[in-house]
């Protein structure tokens, strides 16, 4: 038939041309090797020695030539003095090139060249760019690098663009982000270059990196007492973007497991609480993405039955617990039934007095159903306990619904709670700006790790960087700050860069 041998016509002519519709597929990279990149974030920096200054003088001056001319002028008296010079005849002097000569623990030595009108030849000026404080390891100086970059004048010149020049706040950024790759200093930022985020599922070591990395830093933020106890971490790649359709639950559940196994490693007891069903009537019901969540909790692979590495995490009841006893005796069993890894809802009843970390997955708001009340009142309770609440991927947004429900009335109080959860990590991806999220231009991560780890509650030595230190959870919140190795690279601490 005439319709029959056209559609076999174009599947042939579709055949023929699908090497040129179809991007060639490129070969699958090695194994990324992220516990190798995570071992150096941990790492701090070496002293600022007198090699590690050449060093950094050297970057300087291949890197930043502008903007070490521009620091000079801001910060230092030869900036004044052009400022004087030229206030009665402009262009009298004009700064021709600023070399960093040296570099030590209290700030830069420049030479500065300046061409003045009349004179047959150039003149070159040294003189000195004070730090703020003394920087004694490389971190140290980077940190220092980017205030200064950032801040702008300190001798009443002209202060750093702030909103003004869209061309010299982006050159602005862009000197800082080269000051992060600051010979010597240690690594808290970068990624490798073949994670490949829009392949799904992605390969395992790059869903490792991410598990490894968010575990490490939700770790030091337990461990810093200066980090608020109300935390959030948000990481959307494809895989843990719900509002893709290349979402997995799989990822989501291998994530809140190793971030869980990490705080059972230190002795802490962990609750991962889903949000069960919300609303009223024929609106009750629960998320999507979250349909079926709490259930694969516990049909997952834990390793902890006897004999496995992570026995103990999760105490298995020897003989079920009978379905027909009730009220306070199940739970009662159920109590009893519980180890370092634990499960729960959202609400102020599943805050336990022993807990020390819980971890929400994928809080959000329904139509017809606000997660507001019952995660505030377990906010509440965890701060009357002291334990740390943390909310993976939140989605506190309002979505008005009949009935006034989350319209103007009390949206302040709710914009005001979801404000309060100190974001801890972030990472997302930059797209061209369509509808459609796709291509990848880049990705912006933000980790805001603490001073320390909390030491492994079995006194083993962590390969991540951790120390020795006290079994106990309770004692090692309360003196994380000084008896745990450095997270995060050095005198930079929870305020350094991103």
């Amino acid at each position: 038939r005439p319709s029959a041998m056209l559609v076999w016509s174009l599947s042939l002519t579709l055949s023929a041309l699908a090497p040129q519709l179809v991007a060639p597929r490129i070969a699958q990279p090695g194994r990324v090797t992220a516990p190798a990149l995570l071992r150096l974030r941990m790492c701090a920096s070496g002293a600022l020695d007198a090699s590690l200054g050449a060093a950094a003088a050297d970057f300087l001056n291949e890197k930043l030539p502008a903007d070490v001319v521009r620091w000079a002028l801001q910060r230092t008296e030869v900036g004044e003095k052009y400022r004087s010079k030229n206030a009665w005849s402009r262009g009298l002097w004009k700064v021709d090139s600023a070399v960093v000569c040296g570099v030590d623990e209290s700030g830069l030595a420049l030479q500065v060249t300046v061409t003045e009108r009349g004179k047959p030849s150039p003149l070159v000026l040294p003189t000195r760019l004070q730090f703020s404080s003394r920087c004694t390891t490389a971190d140290a100086l980077r940190d220092e690098l980017i205030r200064i970059n950032s801040a702008g004048s300190d001798t009443g010149g002209t202060p750093a663009p702030a909103g003004g020049d869209a061309s010299a706040d982006l050159d602005t950024l862009r000197a800082s982000g080269s000051i992060l790759g600051l010979p010597g200093a240690s690594d808290r930022f970068s990624l490798p270059p073949n994670i490949w985020l829009n392949t799904t599922p992605s390969p395992r070591g790059v869903r490792r990196m991410f598990y490894s990395d968010i575990t490490s830093v939700v770790l030091s933020a337990v461990a810093d007492t200066r980090v608020p106890r109300r935390m959030k971490v948000v990481c959307s790649p494809p895989e843990l973007n719900t509002q893709m359709d290349t979402y997995r639950v799989g990822t989501l559940l291998e994530l809140a497991r190793d971030v869980a196994l990490g705080c059972h490693a230190r002795g802490l007891k962990t609750r991962i609480c889903v949000q069960g069903s919300m609303g009223e009537g024929a609106f009750t019901g629960t998320p999507r993405v979250l349909s079926g969540v709490n259930k694969l909790l516990t049909m997952m692979d834990w390793q902890a039955m006897p004999g496995e590495p992570n026995e103990g995490a999760i105490a298995y009841p020897k003989e079920p617990v009978d379905p027909l006893r009730r009220g306070d005796q199940q739970e009662n069993d159920k109590e009893a039934t519980e180890g370092t890894i634990r499960f729960g809802a959202v609400g102020a009843a599943e805050v336990k007095p022993d807990d020390d970390v819980l971890l929400v997955l994928l809080p959000q708001n329904m139509v017809g159903a606000s997660i507001f009340g019952p995660l505030a009142a377990m906010a509440d309770a965890c701060d009357e306990t002291g334990a740390a609440l943390i909310l993976l991927n939140p989605d506190l947004e309002d979505r008005p619904s009949s009935g006034g429900l989350m319209g103007v009335r009390g949206r302040q109080a709710r914009v005001d709670f979801a404000s309060s959860f100190a974001e801890i990590y972030s990472f997302r991806l930059l797209y061209s700006g369509t509808s459609f999220m796709y291509p990848i231009r880049g990705a912006v991560r933000m980790s805001r790790a603490g001073v320390g780890l909390l030491p492994p509650a079995d006194g083993r030595v962590d390969t991540e960087g951790g120390r020795i230190g006290s079994s106990q959870p309770k004692a090692a919140l309360g003196a994380a700050g000084g008896g745990a190795a450095a997270a995060g690279g050095g005198a930079g601490g929870g305020g350094g860069p991103p």
